[in-house]
Parts: C-alpha cells; sequence; structure tokens
C-alpha cells in the first residue's frame, strides 16, 4: 500500500478517517512513519500533507508495539506475567499466547503455586 490510496481513508488501518480524530502529517512525521514500515516489514509509505488517524500514527510509531509486532511475525512467544501478591495476569492479546498463559495458570492453580481469586 502507498500514500495513493484514497484519502477517504487512513493508509494506516484503512478505515474511513471520520471515524476518529485525525492530524496531517508533516515531513519528519512522514519520515518516522516510513521508518516504522519498514521495521515493521510492512508496504505502507506515506508522504507530508497525508492524513490519518492520530491514534493509528502513535501506534505505528511506538517502539514497543514495533518490538511486539515483529515478536509476533515470527511466531516469538510474549511473555506471560504472574504479579506476586496480586495474580495478577498481564496477558498479550494474541489468542495463541493467550491459551499458552491460561494453561501455565492452570499448571500453577494444581500445584499450588498460586491460589484463585
Amino acid at each position: 500500500m502507498s500514500a495513493a490510496v484514497s484519502q477517504e481513508n487512513c493508509p494506516l488501518c484503512e478505515k474511513d478517517l471520520k471515524l476518529k480524530d485525525t492530524v496531517k502529517i508533516r515531513e519528519i512525521g512522514a519520515k518516522g512513519i516510513n521508518e516504522a514500515s519498514t521495521k515493521r516489514g510492512l508496504d505502507i509509505f506515506v508522504s507530508a500533507g497525508t492524513e490519518i488517524h492520530k491514534e493509528c500514527r502513535e501506534k505505528h510509531v511506538n517502539k514497543k508495539d514495533i518490538e511486539l509486532s515483529l515478536k509476533r511475525k515470527h511466531g516469538e512467544q510474549i511473555e506471560c506475567v504472574l504479579v506476586e501478591g496480586y495474580q495478577e495476569l498481564q496477558l498479550d492479546p494474541l489468542i495463541a499466547n493467550l491459551t499458552v498463559c491460561i494453561v501455565a495458570v492452570r499448571f500453577l492453580l494444581m500445584k499450588g503455586t498460586v491460589s484463585a481469586m
């Protein structure tokens, strides 16, 4: 996909621009989005003056989100963490990883390492 995509849609999510707050990208912003696209292995390139969703831009250039995206792309497992004392789960929204985390928690519950709330 390129900046030639209809400006009725956000080039990052391909949804209608009217659905969320938008920003008009300047030269430096376009450079950052294009670098993030390259890191993500995506074929999304924008130029100055392109209008995109503000939220999409923030997520697209976010370094942690890029790292998670690369881990997902390469099939790496994303960390499932039990916070001691609270038994809270910090789960990645990917169903495959969620399943791995649920199995791990069930195992810990059966073993008596943690207790159900």
